[in-house]
């Protein structure tokens, strides 16, 4: 069982399928241990997570290794167009940038991407090999 705490909402946990990238929420108020988070967007589901002591990351059905060199993870603003793209291998979306509507952002600051945007989050991670361990070992 692959249990997750929801990105931005920690009380909503829900089960997990990796087989078809899908959700079901878990029955009861009990509270269990984590091995990863997930988010929605749109019709799409993203999770990253540890399976069988592998740190994760999945596109609905589409599965990936978060420490392979194989996997190629771009995130990109378009500051003009007020919009990020974020692409996993081919797979690509494009929405409106976290920080469209905040008349504070600094684009010199881009470290709040990985705080305020959960494919920043993805990309940080993807980034950092000491964040895949730690992750690792807290969700494995």
């Amino acid at each position: 069982m692959i249990v997750f705490n929801q990105i931005l909402r920690q009380q909503q946990q829900v089960i997990f399928d990796a087989n078809t990238g899908t959700f079901s929420p878990i029955d009861g108020n009990k509270i269990e241990r984590s091995n990863g988070n997930f988010s929605e967007f749109g019709e799409h589901t993203f999770a990253l997570y540890v399976d069988f002591g592998i740190l994760c990351f999945q596109w609905n059905d589409h599965r990936w290794d978060m420490t392979s060199s194989n996997l190629v993870i771009e995130y990109q603003h378009d500051f003009k167009m007020q919009a990020t793209m974020f692409a996993v291998n081919g797979l690509k979306i494009e929405y409106p940038a976290w920080w469209k509507n905040d008349p504070h952002f600094d684009p010199n600051l881009p470290e709040l991407d990985e705080d305020e945007d959960y494919f920043g989050y993805i990309f940080s991670v993807k980034q950092n090999q000491r964040l895949q361990h730690n992750l690792t070992v807290a969700w494995g």
